[in-house]
Formats: C-alpha cells, structure tokens, sequence
C-alpha cells in the first residue's frame, strides 16, 4: 500500500507524514530526500545547476521507481509540485492513497520563512512577495491538488 501525501510547499507532508507512518507502522519516503540520492546533490543545486526542468524529470523518474516497486508500502511525501507535472497525478492515483494536505496559505508563509534556503522557488523573498508568490503558485496547482482521493483541512488538525 502507497499512501501519497500532496500540497504545496511547507504544506507539512513530511511532518504529517512522519506521524502517519508511525502510526501505520510504515516506512516515510521523502521524495526530495530520493532525488538528492539519485542526484547525489541537494536540490538547491540541481536547480542552481540543471534548471527546474532537470529538476522535474528526476521527480518523474523517482515518483515512477516507487509506483514499480509493487511490494513496497510506504507513506510517500511528495514534492510540492510532484502532482503538477506530466501525468504524475493521475499516476499517483492509479498507484495508491493521495490525500492532499489543504493549508492555509497564512501558515505556508509563515513555515517557509523560516526555511526558504531549503527551498529554490522561493529564495530571498520578502514576507508579502512570499505570500503572493505562494498563492500564485496555489492558484496554479490546485487543479492537480484536488484530484487527490482524500483533502485534508490541515488548520483543523
């Protein structure tokens, strides 16, 4: 069993996911953490380096290694973008449980400024560039984000 955990950056998959797992009893997958091992550098730089496309088609490759693994069960947080690009989505579907963490973008703001080093989109903002950026991005990705089996409201969690 998969179990894929979507929604935007410093939505708190990882976090979630970290719970969920331990209450499942069930290994964490981070996808970031597979590319950078796959990549065998951070994201910051394959960003800085191959560009976002690279970047993109190393999510794809690693989201596709995991769905092939046909024994595996694991809780899988996936990148921010995972589910926005080629027909990772309806992958994701086909291959297990998505639930997509709904988070206020206030919140998002606030976890991201306290780490955007980890995160290239999203370097040297201001707060309000931050939180209009953030909701641009939102505005652009909630048509893959909703197709998820299961929307959890993560502000009543």
């Amino acid at each position: 069993m998969l179990i894929f955990l979507t929604g935007m950056p410093g939505s708190g998959k990882t976090s979630f996911g970290q719970t969920l797992a331990q209450q499942l009893t069930l290994p964490i997958w981070d996808m970031d953490d597979l590319i950078e091992q796959k990549a065998q550098m951070r994201i910051p730089t394959i960003f800085e380096q191959q560009g976002e496309g690279h970047f993109r088609e190393l999510e794809r490759q690693v989201l596709h290694e995991i769905i092939e693994d046909k024994s595996a069960s694991a809780i899988v947080a996936t990148g921010g973008g995972a589910p926005c690009f080629f027909d990772n989505m309806e992958q994701i579907n086909k291959a297990g449980i998505s639930i997509y963490l709904d988070t206020p973008i206030y919140l998002i703001v606030e976890r991201m400024l306290r780490k955007t080093q980890d995160r290239p989109l999203y370097q040297q903002a201001t707060p309000e560039a931050l939180r209009e950026k953030l909701t641009k991005t939102f505005w652009q990705r909630k048509k893959f984000y909703w197709q998820a089996q299961i929307i959890l409201k993560t502000e009543e969690m």
